[in-house]
């Protein structure tokens, strides 16, 4: 009887260990914050209504320091670090526009990379970490341009997050993710999986926007993906459901698509069946200010939807575009001390758009400067 008790418990508690480690659900079942969305709440928006002021910064423009697409941007007190997609670099500026140097180089050696699929700056250890999918290899650098370590990983991903016990990653596409999870958590050496969310018979709505994880400068870090309409916060280990926007009748039935497995079926469902809406990008959090855009969804090119929200208060504003003399991204690209920073590409800009920016900022633009940064000081 005794030895039935302890092969019992022994059952038990191996059962108990395997779930988990394959805990492919979120702890929360309904999210903390709803927002809802609806296109006929949509509007403009006068930058007054978010700013008390607003500035421009010009990115000093030369053959080394030439950009793309700002992809991704970090501030700090004294830096700029930019990473563009379009030329797999990386470059810092100061924070008058000087540039200052590029980080890493491109390449086959041991301390080079092919394509970066993402990066990440981490402000409190001042550190800038790449991935190359190409060659499953992730590298270190300081804010100096100095290469401090190079780890080779087990698995594929598109994009990344480093804590203090080891990686959130994105999207591990290939046949060593046999649970066939969207987020996983990764050793710190990323050979092998912790703990695993959000799975999908199917990667066909992974996406790479390089706003997958959003870190704010208290530390909190967010996650969101490809038709999903849910932003999670993750801690060490888990992704707890944090806000869900709900596009009412015209959202998408993402349990139901995560199910298939014939591309054909998934196209029919989400651009054939009905206009849906979805598609969450641009996702910025600081403080009690959040922004992302969303869209319909469509195999045409279609206007994107902003949000601007106060968490406190889930007061969310929906706009289309921000009135102006002249044409800028309407997301932030980054928030940084209550500024709000978007883009301006001056091969975009007509000569009225031009004769603007100089009345207003007193600033000169060639069409083929690098992007300009136009400063948005938050309201209070």
């Amino acid at each position: 009887m005794s030895k039935t008790i302890r092969l019992l418990c022994f059952f038990l508690i191996l059962i108990s260990c395997c779930c988990c480690k394959n805990n492919t659900d979120t702890k929360r079942k309904t999210p903390l914050k709803k927002i809802v969305f609806s296109n006929r709440n949509v509007d403009i928006l006068y930058n007054n209504e978010i700013a008390d002021s607003t500035s421009i910064l010009k990115l000093e423009t030369r053959k080394e320091s030439l950009i793309g697409e700002i992809s991704k941007m970090y501030m700090t007190d004294s830096l700029i670090i930019i990473y563009d997609q379009i030329e797999s670099k990386i470059s810092i500026f100061d924070n008058r526009g000087s540039f200052i140097r590029n980080i890493g180089s491109k390449g086959k050696g041991p301390s080079e990379f092919i394509q970066i699929t993402d990066m990440c700056f981490y402000p409190d250890s001042k550190q800038i970490e790449v991935f190359d999918i190409q060659l499953r290899k992730l590298l270190c650098y300081n804010i100096n341009g100095d290469l401090l370590y190079v780890k080779r990983s087990k698995y594929d991903f598109l994009s990344f997050y480093r804590t203090k016990k080891g990686y959130w990653v994105y999207s591990s596409f290939d046949t060593r993710n046999p649970d066939k999870c969207n987020l996983l958590f990764l050793s710190n050496n990323l050979k092998t999986i912790k703990s695993e969310y959000c799975p999908a018979e199917n990667f066909y709505d992974r996406s790479n926007n390089h706003d997958n994880f959003v870190a704010s400068s208290n530390g909190d870090l967010f996650f969101h993906y490809g038709c999903n309409d849910t932003i999670y916060k993750l801690n060490e280990k888990d992704a707890i459901p944090f806000l869900y926007v709900d596009f009412e009748n015209r959202k998408v039935p993402y349990n139901k698509l995560s199910k298939l497995t014939s591309r054909q079926e998934y196209d029919r469902i989400l651009y054939f069946n009905k206009v849906r809406f979805g598609n969450l990008s641009n996702l910025l959090i600081e403080d009690n200010l959040m922004f992302f855009s969303c869209s319909k969804y469509s195999l045409e090119s279609t206007p994107r939807y902003c949000a601007y929200c106060k968490l406190d208060s889930l007061n969310c504003r929906f706009y289309k575009e921000i009135v102006s003399n002249f044409p800028y991204e309407i997301s932030p690209k980054c928030i940084f001390k209550g500024k709000m920073v978007f883009l301006i590409y001056p091969c975009y800009l007509n000569p009225t758009n031009i004769k603007n920016l100089k009345k207003i900022f007193n600033v000169d633009v060639e069409y083929n400067d690098n992007p300009m940064l136009l400063f948005f000081y938050e309201k209070k």
